[in-house]
């Protein structure tokens, strides 16, 4: 049985009313598609290039307009900076990228395009996923680290987002120094290829949900989000354990530090 989403999307406004009413707020068009052929091999045999996604995202956010016009489009969901430099090297990333610095820029210009064809705003959100790629002397990820080192470092990683000075310790993030800091770059796609355009992190995470360090991560995250104005993000963690990242004030905390308001 196939379900068409103009059908899915008519499904949700008639039952809960359109999102400036308080329906569903907003529909994001995929979830890191450069890794379908990966995750979905039963329904994918081959990796989805550049044009292929624009295409897609772009049909799939006017069917989302046409039924609910007050519902954000979130897009494209991908996750890293390989990603948002080449989708992960598509096949056809090579007759973009001397036009293009890297593929945030073509996605958004291509989506400010459809728009305009289309009469009206497609992409309300650019949303992207990042979860730190920073690595220890043996090349290992951070974010599953316990370490002393991968305690320190995760630390500093937030600063991936905003600090020109600092060098991420990721083959990655030396590959792509040019588009570092991630939250600057980022800022300057939108103001140039599709104004308006909010941003959001609907994945993020650099570790340590059982040590301080992820705590202290995952608040200098949440105000260098706040200070650049990132229109919304959601921390994905890596491991059940996440109480540095989650305080439940009410229940563990208040009677012993009470405060009043």
């Amino acid at each position: 049985m196939s379900v068409y989403i103009d059908e899915y999307v008519s499904y949700l406004v008639n039952r809960y009313g359109y999102a400036v009413d308080g329906g569903i707020n907003g529909y994001f068009l995929d979830n890191e598609p450069e890794n379908w052929v990966e995750r979905f091999p039963s329904a994918v045999s081959e990796k989805v290039t550049a044009d292929e996604l624009v295409e897609k995202s772009a049909r799939l956010a006017s069917a989302v307009k046409k039924i609910d016009p007050t519902a954000l489009v979130y897009g494209p969901s991908v996750s890293g900076i390989e990603a948002y430099t080449n989708l992960k090297n598509s096949a056809d990333w090579e007759n973009h990228n001397r036009e293009y610095s890297w593929f945030i820029d073509y996605y958004l210009m291509k989506m400010n395009e459809a728009s305009r064809l289309a009469g009206t705003r497609l992409l309300d959100v650019l949303d992207v996923h990042y979860h730190t790629e920073a690595t220890n002397g043996l090349f290992e990820q951070v974010i599953n680290g316990t370490d002393e080192f991968s305690n320190n470092t995760r630390m500093q990683a937030p600063r991936v987002f905003w600090d020109s000075t600092y060098t991420e310790n990721s083959t990655i993030a030396i590959l792509h120094t040019q588009h570092l800091p991630l939250l600057p770059t980022l800022e300057a796609s939108i103001n140039m290829y599709c104004p308006g355009t909010k941003l959001s992190f609907s994945e993020y995470n650099f570790g340590g949900g059982d040590h301080i360090s992820g705590g202290i991560a995952t608040a200098d995250t949440l105000g260098i989000f706040a200070e650049f104005g990132v229109h919304m993000a959601c921390l994905k963690p890596n491991t059940e354990n996440i109480d540095y990242k989650f305080l439940d004030f009410t229940n563990q905390y208040i009677e012993k530090f009470p405060f009043k308001l």
